[in-house]
Protein backbone atom coordinates (compact mmCIF):
# COMPACT_ATOMS: atom_id res chain seq x y z
CA UNK A 1 0.00 0.00 0.00
CA UNK A 2 0.63 3.42 -0.77
CA UNK A 3 0.60 6.32 1.50
CA UNK A 4 -1.72 8.93 0.62
CA UNK A 5 -0.25 11.49 -0.71
CA UNK A 6 -1.60 15.10 -0.14
CA UNK A 7 -2.21 17.61 -3.21
CA UNK A 8 -0.91 21.28 -3.32
CA UNK A 9 -2.46 23.87 -4.76
CA UNK A 10 -1.33 26.13 -7.11
CA UNK A 11 0.36 28.09 -4.49
CA UNK A 12 0.89 25.16 -2.27
CA UNK A 13 -1.61 24.93 0.29
CA UNK A 14 -3.48 21.87 1.01
CA UNK A 15 -6.63 21.38 -0.89
CA UNK A 16 -9.51 21.48 1.78
CA UNK A 17 -11.94 18.58 1.98
CA UNK A 18 -14.63 18.57 -0.02
CA UNK A 19 -17.62 20.15 2.24
CA UNK A 20 -20.10 17.72 3.57
CA UNK A 21 -23.47 17.66 1.78
CA UNK A 22 -26.48 19.14 4.05
CA UNK A 23 -29.98 17.85 3.68
CA UNK A 24 -32.83 19.88 4.26
CA UNK A 25 -30.64 23.01 5.50
CA UNK A 26 -32.74 24.97 2.44
CA UNK A 27 -36.62 23.56 3.86
CA UNK A 28 -35.60 25.17 7.24
CA UNK A 29 -34.58 28.38 6.03
CA UNK A 30 -37.96 28.47 3.98
CA UNK A 31 -39.98 27.66 7.21
CA UNK A 32 -38.40 30.00 8.83
CA UNK A 33 -38.79 33.00 6.30
CA UNK A 34 -42.23 31.82 6.48
CA UNK A 35 -43.06 32.13 9.87
CA UNK A 36 -41.50 35.41 10.41
CA UNK A 37 -43.74 36.68 6.71
CA UNK A 38 -46.74 35.82 8.37
CA UNK A 39 -45.76 37.41 12.07
CA UNK A 40 -45.58 40.54 10.12
CA UNK A 41 -48.68 40.49 7.80
CA UNK A 42 -51.05 39.79 11.21
CA UNK A 43 -49.21 42.84 12.64
CA UNK A 44 -50.12 44.37 9.28
CA UNK A 45 -53.76 43.59 9.65
CA UNK A 46 -54.02 44.80 13.12
CA UNK A 47 -52.73 48.03 11.98
CA UNK A 48 -55.25 48.33 9.30
CA UNK A 49 -58.15 47.26 11.66
CA UNK A 50 -56.70 50.57 14.29
CA UNK A 51 -56.02 52.62 11.66
CA UNK A 52 -59.71 51.83 10.38
CA UNK A 53 -61.31 52.81 13.44
CA UNK A 54 -59.44 55.54 14.35
CA UNK A 55 -60.32 57.19 10.97
CA UNK A 56 -64.46 56.70 11.58
CA UNK A 57 -64.07 58.12 14.62
CA UNK A 58 -62.38 61.11 12.80
CA UNK A 59 -65.15 61.38 10.47
CA UNK A 60 -67.80 61.62 12.71
CA UNK A 61 -66.33 63.85 14.91
CA UNK A 62 -65.82 65.89 11.56
CA UNK A 63 -69.27 65.31 11.10
CA UNK A 64 -70.31 66.49 14.49
CA UNK A 65 -68.20 69.80 14.32
CA UNK A 66 -70.19 70.25 10.90
CA UNK A 67 -73.53 70.12 12.60
CA UNK A 68 -72.87 72.41 15.49
CA UNK A 69 -71.80 75.03 12.59
CA UNK A 70 -74.63 74.28 10.56
CA UNK A 71 -77.16 75.29 13.48
CA UNK A 72 -75.37 78.48 14.55
CA UNK A 73 -75.57 78.97 10.80
CA UNK A 74 -79.06 78.81 11.15
CA UNK A 75 -79.34 80.54 14.33
CA UNK A 76 -77.67 83.80 13.15
CA UNK A 77 -79.80 83.93 9.78
CA UNK A 78 -82.89 83.84 12.50
CA UNK A 79 -81.29 86.19 14.75
CA UNK A 80 -84.80 87.88 15.48
CA UNK A 81 -85.96 84.43 16.91
CA UNK A 82 -82.64 83.46 18.16
CA UNK A 83 -84.43 82.26 21.76
CA UNK A 84 -86.89 80.03 20.04
CA UNK A 85 -83.89 77.78 19.41
CA UNK A 86 -83.22 77.03 23.06
CA UNK A 87 -83.71 72.79 23.34
CA UNK A 88 -82.34 70.38 26.31
CA UNK A 89 -80.19 67.70 25.20
CA UNK A 90 -83.32 64.83 25.72
CA UNK A 91 -85.93 67.51 24.40
CA UNK A 92 -88.18 66.07 21.79
CA UNK A 93 -88.67 68.82 18.79
CA UNK A 94 -92.08 69.46 17.25
CA UNK A 95 -93.49 66.69 14.93
CA UNK A 96 -95.34 69.73 12.57
CA UNK A 97 -92.77 72.44 13.08
CA UNK A 98 -95.17 75.99 13.07
CA UNK A 99 -91.78 78.52 12.67
CA UNK A 100 -88.52 78.77 10.98
CA UNK A 101 -86.70 78.51 14.26
CA UNK A 102 -88.73 75.11 14.95
CA UNK A 103 -88.55 73.82 11.62
CA UNK A 104 -84.75 74.59 12.21
CA UNK A 105 -84.66 72.55 14.96
CA UNK A 106 -86.50 69.35 13.34
CA UNK A 107 -83.94 69.71 10.42
CA UNK A 108 -80.64 69.95 12.65
CA UNK A 109 -82.39 66.87 15.21
CA UNK A 110 -83.40 64.37 11.81
CA UNK A 111 -79.80 65.51 10.04
CA UNK A 112 -78.00 64.43 13.79
CA UNK A 113 -80.14 61.67 14.32
CA UNK A 114 -79.03 60.02 10.46
CA UNK A 115 -75.32 61.35 10.37
CA UNK A 116 -74.32 60.31 13.74
CA UNK A 117 -74.94 57.16 15.86
CA UNK A 118 -77.53 57.38 18.49
CA UNK A 119 -76.68 61.33 17.70
CA UNK A 120 -78.31 63.70 19.69
CA UNK A 121 -78.04 67.31 20.23
CA UNK A 122 -78.96 70.63 22.24
CA UNK A 123 -78.86 74.47 22.00
CA UNK A 124 -79.05 77.02 24.55
CA UNK A 125 -78.61 80.56 23.23
CA UNK A 126 -77.69 83.24 25.91
CA UNK A 127 -77.75 86.91 25.37
CA UNK A 128 -75.16 86.59 21.82
CA UNK A 129 -73.87 83.53 22.84
CA UNK A 130 -74.60 80.28 21.30
CA UNK A 131 -73.72 76.72 23.11
CA UNK A 132 -74.02 73.58 20.92
CA UNK A 133 -73.54 70.25 22.56
CA UNK A 134 -73.34 67.04 20.20
CA UNK A 135 -73.47 63.59 21.69
CA UNK A 136 -73.15 60.10 19.99
CA UNK A 137 -72.07 56.80 20.29
CA UNK A 138 -68.67 55.65 19.24
CA UNK A 139 -66.44 52.76 19.23
CA UNK A 140 -64.70 52.22 22.40
CA UNK A 141 -60.76 52.50 22.55
CA UNK A 142 -60.94 48.40 24.28
CA UNK A 143 -62.81 47.55 21.41
CA UNK A 144 -61.52 45.26 18.41
CA UNK A 145 -64.48 45.57 16.42
CA UNK A 146 -66.80 48.34 15.97
CA UNK A 147 -69.40 48.04 18.71
CA UNK A 148 -70.66 51.87 19.47
CA UNK A 149 -70.94 52.02 22.78
CA UNK A 150 -68.84 54.83 24.45
CA UNK A 151 -70.54 58.07 24.68
CA UNK A 152 -68.69 60.87 22.65
CA UNK A 153 -69.15 64.84 22.84
CA UNK A 154 -69.05 67.82 21.11
CA UNK A 155 -69.00 71.01 22.51
CA UNK A 156 -69.07 74.14 20.52
CA UNK A 157 -69.59 77.74 21.32
CA UNK A 158 -69.45 81.29 19.77
CA UNK A 159 -70.68 84.13 20.07
CA UNK A 160 -73.13 85.75 17.44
Amino acid sequence: MSTPRTRLTEVGRRASAPPAVQKGAGLLEVLIAIVIIAIGLLGLAGLQTVSLQLNQGALVRSQASNLAYDITERIRANWSDAAAYNIGIDDESESSPATIAARDIKEWRDALAATLPDGKGSVEVAGNRVTVVIQWLDAGDDDIGFDRDTARSFEFRTDL
